[in-house]
């Protein structure tokens, strides 16, 4: 067994995301499901109920009139929807969650994440007018991988994070392969292609931190880069001074629509203390 698979193998027994919400992720993905195994795999779990119908009578979603089933939060919200809030709920849980290495700032890690995520959904709207809710769940998941270093093999986690410089050489996937035999980008990607979700997502997660002219700006992966690229220059970064580099071809795309980043930018602050606010309540 690789280190890949070791870790993996390792973080399944840990159990640390709930077992009910994998299983939500994967009946949501298959064409198959029923609404109503949806809706019965929420209702065995008295926590997950409760926390989507607090979530979906929330001021931040605005429905007329309140929700007070899951089969009617279904029909408001519909499935993608329904599965970024119990996802988004999970990872807030698990990224703030005090068994995390001490050398990762876990509400950095949760607000680098809920950034990502809510900027990825921003782009796809508003630059591409394409529907955000899948490269959402690519912004909440991309660093998942760094929880699963984290949770299985801390010492050596520990060694990688303290000796990461964001501004010089070598890139985190790099000493991560030097010191763990695999990097977040490679367990992220196994992680969530046993979650079922899409290949976008798996593929958006092990390319994040590729440099490709052949990665165009409107894929799950150029949206992700994007995005990591306009959150961490605004200081929403899990080290201080972390970046991004940039592709020409995704470069040369952000020029072009300056203004329209420039205004998304700006509206991001008030997005992201909202999704702070909501899934703290």
């Amino acid at each position: 067994m690789d280190m890949t698979h070791a870790l993996l193998h390792e973080f399944h027994k840990i159990g640390t995301l709930p077992q009910n919400i994998i299983h939500l992720s994967q009946l949501i993905n298959n064409e198959n499901t029923t609404l109503e195994e949806i809706e019965d795999i929420i209702r065995i779990d008295p926590v997950l109920t409760a926390k989507v119908l607090t979530l979906v009578n929330s001021a931040y979603f605005g429905l007329n009139r309140r929700v007070d089933s899951i089969s009617r939060a279904v029909a408001f919200l519909g499935l993608k929807k329904l599965h970024t809030i119990a996802i988004t709920d999970a990872m807030s849980n698990i990224y703030r969650s005090p068994v995390l290495n001490r050398s990762l700032n876990p509400e950095l890690l949760w607000i680098h994440s809920a950034a990502s995520a809510i900027c990825c959904k921003l782009i796809s709207e508003r630059i591409f007018a394409r529907n955000g809710d899948e490269v959402y769940l690519l912004g909440i998941l991309h660093d998942i991988g760094l929880i699963v270093e984290s949770q299985t093999c801390p010492q050596d986690f520990l060694q990688v994070y303290e000796q990461w410089n964001p501004i010089n050489e070598p890139s985190l996937p790099s000493l991560e392969s030097q010191i763990l035999q695999t990097d977040h980008c490679v367990l992220g990607f196994h992680l969530v292609q046993a979650w079922n979700l899409s290949e976008a997502i798996a593929h958006g997660i092990r390319n994040h931190h590729t440099v490709d002219e052949n990665i165009a700006p409107h894929s799950h992966t150029g949206i992700l880069q994007i995005s990591n690229y306009l959150i961490n220059n605004l200081g929403y970064s899990i080290k201080p001074g972390a970046s991004k580099l940039l592709s020409k071809s995704i470069s040369h795309h952000l020029h072009e629509y300056i203004d329209e980043y420039k205004t998304l930018a700006d509206d991001l602050p008030e997005e992201i203390d909202s999704i702070r606010q909501l899934y703290t309540q």
